[in-house]
């Protein structure tokens, strides 16, 4: 992000909120900007910003954020529904490996989650889910990290409940007091 960034657009990325509508990013599906096909920066948005973005500018289009020349959009998929895409999609430099800070970011944008629980977890997370310790995740990775994101990752505090017909173990994990939720996170 450049250091002349305003404020309000520090706290949008911080606190994972669109910084086009400043909405929460985890209340509608997510995007990226891409250039030639090739996500250009690790920044999401609401894809629905994104086509705006798209539709709506004359001459030079810039990240909002970083300011990085864009010419499309990439949906971000649900790792839940399509882990390889979503592998692919946040693979933001396109090595194959996803980096702690990738990560964070997706899950910050995806997920209902505490993203200031989520930043001081994540470094003993990533031990669990790095099993060759090589300090990133890998396509081989990705199946524990996906599974262990689903039943544990803590909500936060305004999250919906999944429904319990559909979700039975997101209904269990987000439907305890939110301490005891937080013993389980450590679990």
């Amino acid at each position: 992000m450049p250091a002349d960034a305003p404020g309000d657009v520090r706290e949008a990325v911080e606190h994972a909120e669109c910084c086009i509508c400043c909405d929460p990013l985890c209340e509608q599906p997510t995007a990226a900007l891409t250039l030639r096909g090739k996500r250009i920066c690790g920044h999401f948005f609401h894809a629905a910003c994104c086509e705006t973005l798209l539709g709506g500018h004359h001459g030079g289009q810039t990240c909002p954020i970083c300011r990085c020349d864009y010419d499309g959009m990439l949906k971000i998929p649900s790792i839940e529904t399509d882990p390889g895409g979503w592998f692919r999609a946040v693979d933001v430099d396109g090595d194959g490996r996803l980096s702690q800070d990738e990560v964070r970011e997706v899950l910050k944008a995806q997920l209902p989650v505490d993203w200031r629980k989520l930043e001081e977890e994540l470094p003993v997370l990533w031990e669990q889910w790095d099993r060759d310790g090589d300090g990133t995740i890998d396509q081989s990775e990705l199946i524990a990290m996906a599974r262990y994101i689903r039943a544990r990752l803590p909500r936060s505090d305004d999250a919906p409940i999944p429904d319990v017909s559909n979700d039975k173990d997101g209904w269990f994990v987000s439907s305890q007091p939110r301490q005891l939720n937080a013993k389980i996170y450590g679990a």
